[in-house]
C-alpha cells in the first residue's frame, strides 16, 4: 500500500505590470446628456513575472502594442458630475514574448548577451488569431473647476495570447486620480 502524499509545493510569483492607453474617439450618437463616441485607441502592456525573490532580476512575460476599436458612452449628470463607460478590443498589434516564458529554469542557458539580444528580437504580429482581449472601464468624474477634476473608476481586462504558450489574464483594478483639462 502506498503512503499518502503529504507535501505541498507552491511557487511564489511576483508580477509587475504597466499599461498605457490613448484613445481618440469621435462623437457619433446621443444628445447633450448621453453622448456616444466611437474610434480607436493605442494600448501598450508591459508584463514581467519573476519566480521567487532570488530570480526577480530575470524577466519573463511579454511586451505588447495594439491598436484597438474603442467605444465610449457618457452620462453628463450635471455641470460637475460625469459617469463614463468605455470598452475596447484589439484589432492589430505586435507582441514580444519569449517561447520559454514562465519556465525560469531555462533562463540559465540564455543569460549571455548574445542570446539575450535574440530574445529581445522575438516578436510576432498579433490579431484575432493569436491575441484576443476585452478592456472595459467605468469612471466617475467630479469637476472642481474648469481645469481640474478628480475621478475614481473600475476597470476590467480579459486577455489571451496564443503564441508560444497560451497565456490567459483576468484583471480587475480600482483607480483614482486627478485630471487636468487644457
Amino acid at each position: 500500500m502506498a503512503a499518502p502524499y503529504r507535501e505541498y509545493s507552491h511557487k511564489h510569483y511576483n508580477v509587475y505590470r504597466g499599461f498605457l492607453e490613448y484613445a481618440l474617439d469621435c462623437r457619433l450618437w446621443g444628445n447633450n446628456i448621453f453622448p456616444g463616441y466611437l474610434g480607436g485607441s493605442f494600448h501598450t502592456i508591459v508584463n514581467f513575472t519573476a519566480v521567487d525573490e532570488e530570480l526577480a532580476h530575470i524577466p519573463t512575460g511579454f511586451v505588447l502594442f495594439s491598436i484597438n476599436l474603442h467605444a465610449t458612452q457618457k452620462w453628463i449628470i450635471n455641470d460637475k458630475n460625469t459617469l463614463t463607460l468605455s470598452a475596447g478590443f484589439p484589432v492589430f498589434g505586435y507582441a514580444v514574448r519569449p517561447p520559454y516564458a514562465m519556465t525560469s529554469n531555462l533562463w540559465e542557458k540564455y543569460i549571455n548577451e548574445e542570446n539575450y539580444l535574440k530574445l529581445i528580437s522575438l516578436g510576432e504580429v498579433t490579431s484575432i488569431h493569436n491575441y484576443t482581449a476585452f478592456f472595459a472601464d467605468i469612471k466617475y468624474q467630479y469637476s472642481i473647476s474648469e481645469l481640474v477634476s478628480i475621478y475614481s473608476g473600475f476597470g476590467v481586462e480579459l486577455l489571451r495570447i496564443n503564441f508560444y504558450h497560451t497565456r490567459i489574464d483576468a484583471i480587475c483594478r480600482l483607480n483614482a486620480g486627478v485630471a487636468f483639462t487644457f
